[in-house]
């Protein structure tokens, strides 16, 4: 099968031919990397691959009572972040090179894609109910898009078109987002992780509306100071 062009690029995007980078020896060198940087990343991944659950994903809250580690007063982790979570690991070994398809962690990451991929919802959502768990979404677009452009596996694409059209689904009209589904209310965190897998998927080759980058950049100003200071709501306002 053909290949997408990759369309907009000037909007953000980057060409998936970049993912080839990610496990070649000159762009570690150029970047400051050594043997020693590599085996730090490749025993930290193997953590994280001791810790993943047998149904492939990372979960919040059980995850230390299974190890036998003792509650830590109220933090007990949070079951309603395990997509979030999950999909953050995951991009720990995409960013390494690693897919479902090559690399010694595959196993690992085909386990997570299938998690992720078995929770997504005919409005193409993940891990989203209401309120702050639109974070899951984000950052599980995110995973996928990636997931997509490190494999190039078009068995992919589509749950990765489908959340790319959730995110766009819930952004308000030529701004950002928040909570929710066009809430008219934005933030920038959420906006930030919105943006991050907007351009996700464009870089590997996901059709996205220029507008959506455009209404996001309209927030992000409005939310920014004379001195350059973004907030969270408000012009340099809030955490």
């Amino acid at each position: 099968a053909r290949r997408p062009e990759v369309k907009g690029q000037e909007a953000g995007g980057a060409s998936p031919a970049a993912y080839a980078q990610r496990r070649s020896k000159s762009a570690l060198a150029r970047e400051g990397g050594s043997r020693g940087t590599e085996s730090a990343v490749t025993a930290a991944l193997g953590w994280l691959q001791r810790a993943q659950s047998p149904d492939g994903k990372w979960d919040c809250d059980n995850w230390a009572h299974s190890k036998g580690h003792p509650r830590d007063g109220d933090n007990f982790g949070d079951a309603r972040y395990d997509a979030g979570v999950t999909s953050l690991a995951l991009l720990a070994f995409l960013g390494n090179g690693h897919s479902h398809r090559v690399g010694a962690f595959r196993g690992t990451v085909k386990k997570s894609l299938t998690w992720l991929r078995r929770g997504q919802k005919a409005n193409g959502s993940i891990g989203f109910e209401s309120g702050e768990t639109m974070y899951n979404h984000a950052i599980a677009t995110l995973a996928l898009c990636e997931a997509y452009g490190v494999s190039r596996d078009f068995s992919l694409r589509r749950s990765a078109e489908q959340a790319i059209k959730f995110c766009l689904d819930a952004q308000n009209p030529n701004l950002g987002w928040q909570y929710g589904v066009k809430t008219g209310k934005n933030d920038t965190s959420i906006t930030g992780w919105m943006l991050m897998a907007l351009k996700g998927g464009k870089a590997a080759g996901i059709e996205v509306p220029d507008a959506a980058f455009s209404g996001a950049v309209r927030w992000l100003k409005r939310a920014t100071d004379s001195k350059g200071r973004a907030g969270y709501s408000m012009p340099g306002g809030g955490s």
